[in-house]
C-alpha cells in the first residue's frame, strides 16, 4: 500500500530484507526464527517480505538473534535531529 512505501522511502529501513540477511549470515532459515518465536513459518515469511513488523514481534525477532533492531529505527531519529 501506498503507505507502506511511504514509510520505507522515510526511513529507508526493510526491515524484513535486513533480518533476512541475518538469518543467511547466520545459516539459519525462517521456519528456525518461526519456531523460536511460536508462529507458523508462513505467517513468519509474510512478516518478513513486509518493509515493517509489529513491535512486539521485532523485540521477540531481536531477542531470539540478539540483535536490537528498534535501535535502526532510533538511530534515524538521531540522525533526523
Amino acid at each position: 500500500n501506498s503507505f507502506t512505501l511511504f514509510y520505507m522511502k522515510k526511513t529507508g529501513i526493510n526491515i524484513g530484507e535486513i533480518i533476512h540477511q541475518e538469518l543467511d549470515k547466520r545459516e539459519r532459515s525462517v521456519a528456525w526464527l518461526a519456531d523460536k518465536i511460536g508462529c507458523h513459518r508462513t505467517t513468519m515469511s509474510r512478516m518478513l517480505e513486509k518493509y515493517s513488523i509489529d513491535s512486539e514481534v521485532l523485540f521477540q525477532i531481536s531477542y531470539v538473534l540478539d540483535v536490537d533492531y528498534h535501535a535502526l529505527y532510533c538511530q534515524k531519529l538521531k540522525d533526523r535531529a
